[in-house]
This record gives C-alpha cells, sequence and structure tokens, in this order.
C-alpha cells in the first residue's frame, strides 16, 4: 500500500498537468458577451422553474413522510404515472 503523500503528490502532479493541457486548448478563443447574455437570457427562466419545481417537491415530499412508507409510497406510485 502506498504512502499518503505519495497519492497526493500524483494528484497535484495530475492537476498541474491538466491545467497546462487545458490551457493550450484554449489559446486564441475569444468570449462573445452578446452571445453569453443571449444565452442566460434563454437558459435563466428554464432554471428557475426547475429549481422551484425541486423545491416544491421536496417540500412535498417532507409532508408524505409524515404519513408513513404508505404515503412514500403513494407518492412515488403517482409521481411515475
Amino acid at each position: 500500500m502506498q504512502p499518503l503523500w505519495v497519492e497526493l503528490l500524483f494528484f497535484a502532479l495530475s492537476i498541474i498537468k491538466a491545467k497546462q493541457l487545458i490551457g493550450k486548448q484554449t489559446e486564441g478563443i475569444k468570449l462573445d458577451l452578446s452571445v453569453m447574455e443571449d444565452i442566460m437570457k434563454l437558459g435563466l427562466p428554464y432554471t428557475i422553474q426547475r429549481v422551484s419545481f425541486i423545491c416544491i417537491g421536496m417540500v412535498m415530499a417532507r409532508i408524505i413522510a409524515g404519513f408513513g412508507p404508505t404515503g412514500i409510497g403513494v407518492q412515488k406510485n403517482w409521481s411515475t404515472n
């Protein structure tokens, strides 16, 4: 079994090598801020909707968990149909 310091050394070296490779691949790429703004405008409403649905689902799951395993089973069966 290798000592922990050997594993940490190889981990650090792999991170350094990955940064060098990524740096070579991204040279000369310029970001167009107007395109990024358009992407954000398109993606933000969908993201807000998904996050709100997930939060509502978690709240519902906590409420239904109070009814015990039967309530959880009914909720799981209902949500898969």
